[in-house]
């Protein structure tokens, strides 16, 4: 966790956002409001940003890859991408799930969530380890904007939360600022080559139009489904969902890893439930599930399935 750290600063914290709102409304919409905030300020920071708002979390064994930030909520127990084995966080990854108690204990990674979420690999994570009501935990919105800043660990837990309580907690080297390094050299664009080259573009083409022409271009020419998958989901997120799907299609062409290309017909299917075309979204889980069925993340096709498309209840016999 401390080694990690020191490296991160060093090097950047490169990799994707993965952020999970609950969407139940009333007096809980604070809390997608400030993943919502999260969304926002992680798409302005040029990181490939991937958003589940569908009233489920992340379904189990989703291919969560290249993770280097999860914010999500609202289950008691680790579960969905966490579950699968192969799961690993980017080093130096910040990650937390809002939960009442998600750090009752740390010993168990199965139950609750913060051992959980350092069990796969995160650097940092904060909890709660008795109720403290939406109001009084972490503001994650406020947490992440201070890390952004270049706000060590402890300076953004500080800053994000209303009251000190003995309640909530934070785990990871107090010092550490993963958003120490964002610059991006030239010469030293070979590890993590895609996230730096959105970076770079960011950077480079100040105009939202340029730069998306100029990452499209650089996506065909090193043939990377990362931009482009980038570029889709963020696409989707500003509601063209044509220019979206084609973007997922071509990603899903240029991976090479079958739970990536599995990714792409997720997010179609997401867009598809997004604008009420449950049928569509079937359709393409059933082709999914016959095409991915010897990998881990299938269960994520099967999940989605049970959703969507659950099963009829058995027939009961009749009472004599």
């Amino acid at each position: 966790m401390i080694l990690d750290a020191l490296d991160v600063e060093k090097e950047g914290l490169w990799g994707m956002t993965y952020l999970d709102l609950w969407t139940r409304g009333g007096s809980y919409k604070l809390g997608d409001d400030w993943i919502e905030n999260i969304t926002k300020a992680s798409i302005n920071s040029a990181t490939p940003t991937i958003v589940d708002r569908m009233k489920n979390t992340f379904v189990t064994n989703y291919p969560m890859r290249d993770a280097a930030v999860y914010f999500g909520w609202y289950t008691q127990h680790r579960n969905g991408p966490f579950l699968n084995d192969q799961m690993q966080f980017k080093k130096g990854a910040i990650a937390a799930h809002l939960h009442s108690f998600s750090g009752a204990q740390l010993l168990n990674p199965a139950k609750n969530w913060s051992v959980g979420l350092i069990d796969r690999g995160a650097a940092a994570t904060l909890g709660n380890v008795w109720e403290p009501y939406l109001g009084f935990t972490h503001r994650f919105d406020i947490f992440y904007d201070r890390l952004l800043k270049n706000y060590s660990l402890v300076e953004a837990a500080y800053m994000s939360i209303n009251v000190l309580s003995w309640q909530n907690i934070v785990i990871g080297d107090p010092l550490y600022r993963p958003f120490k390094t964002t610059t991006v050299r030239t010469n030293a664009m070979v590890k993590d080559r895609d996230y730096k080259l959105i970076r770079y573009a960011q950077s480079r083409f100040p105009d939202p139009e340029i730069r998306l022409a100029e990452l499209l271009k650089a996506a065909e020419r090193t043939k990377s489904g990362t931009v482009y998958e980038m570029v889709a989901f963020h696409t989707l997120e500003g509601g063209n969902n044509e220019q979206a799907a084609k973007g997922f299609r071509r990603a899903k062409e240029l991976f090479t890893d079958s739970a990536d290309k599995l990714r792409q017909d997720l997010h179609l299917v997401e867009l598809e439930r997004r604008r009420d075309k449950i049928p569509d979204a079937i359709k393409i889980l059933k082709q999914a599930k016959k095409a991915y069925k010897d990998i881990p993340e299938v269960k994520a096709v099967e999940g989605l399935l049970t959703i969507l498309d659950p099963p009829s209840p058995p027939l009961t016999k009749p009472k004599n």
